[in-house]
C-alpha cells in the first residue's frame, strides 16, 4: 500500500469519523457504534502494520485493558457464559478508539478544531431546535410535543436536557481550548 493510500485509510477516514461523533451520537447507537468499531479495527491493523506498540504501553490503556480482561474472566464464570461474554466482548473498541483518537491527534493537527465545530454545530443546532419546538409545538422536522416536553432532533426519545447537560462540560472545555 503506498503513502497516499495508507494515509487515507488510516488517518483520514478515522479523523472523519471521530469530527462527525458529536452528530451520530444524535442519531441514535447504530453511527457511533459503527464508527468506534472502524476506527478501532483501522487503529489495530494499522499499528500492527506499523509497530505502534508506544500507544498500547500507556499507564491508562494497561488499566483499562486489565479491567477488560477481569469482565471476561467473570463472564466466563457466570452461569450465562454466552450472554455475558456476548455484552463484554465488544468492550474492547472503546480502549482503541481511544488509542486511535490519541494517535489521531498527534498526526492530524486540526482534527481538535474540526471536533469542536463539529461539537458546537449539533449543540447550538439542539437549543435552536429546542426553542423553536416549545414554541411551535413541533420541531423543524415535525416532530410534535411529547407530554408537552422538548425533544428536538431525538424524536420520542426525550433525552435532550440529559445530552445537553452530559455534554456542556465538554463543550466548554473546547471553548476555552479554542
Amino acid at each position: 500500500m503506498n503513502l497516499i493510500s495508507e494515509k487515507f485509510f488510516f488517518i483520514k477516514i478515522p479523523s472523519f469519523l471521530t469530527v462527525l461523533m458529536p452528530i451520530f451520537l444524535v442519531t441514535g447507537s447504530f453511527l457511533p457504534d459503527f464508527a468506534i468499531s472502524t476506527c478501532s479495527i483501522l487503529f489495530l491493523v494499522n499499528s500492527y502494520r506499523n509497530k505502534l506498540f508506544l500507544y498500547y504501553k500507556n499507564i491508562f490503556f494497561i488499566y483499562y485493558f486489565s479491567f477488560y480482561i477481569y469482565l471476561n474472566l467473570s463472564a466466563v464464570l457466570s452461569s450465562n457464559i454466552i450472554f455475558s461474554l456476548k455484552t463484554s466482548l465488544p468492550y474492547i473498541r472503546f480502549g482503541l478508539f481511544a488509542l486511535s483518537t490519541w494517535y489521531l491527534i498527534d498526526n492530524e493537527k486540526k482534527l481538535l478544531k474540526y471536533f469542536f465545530y463539529s461539537f458546537l454545530f449539533i449543540f447550538l443546532s439542539l437549543i435552536i431546535d429546542g426553542f423553536y419546538q416549545a414554541y411551535n409545538k413541533y420541531n423543524l422536522f415535525n416532530y410534535p410535543l411529547i407530554a408537552n416536553r422538548v425533544s428536538s432532533l431525538f424524536g420520542d426519545e426525550l433525552i435532550l436536557g440529559s445530552f445537553l447537560s452530559r455534554n456542556f462540560p465538554l463543550l466548554w472545555v473546547y471553548f476555552f481550548f479554542y
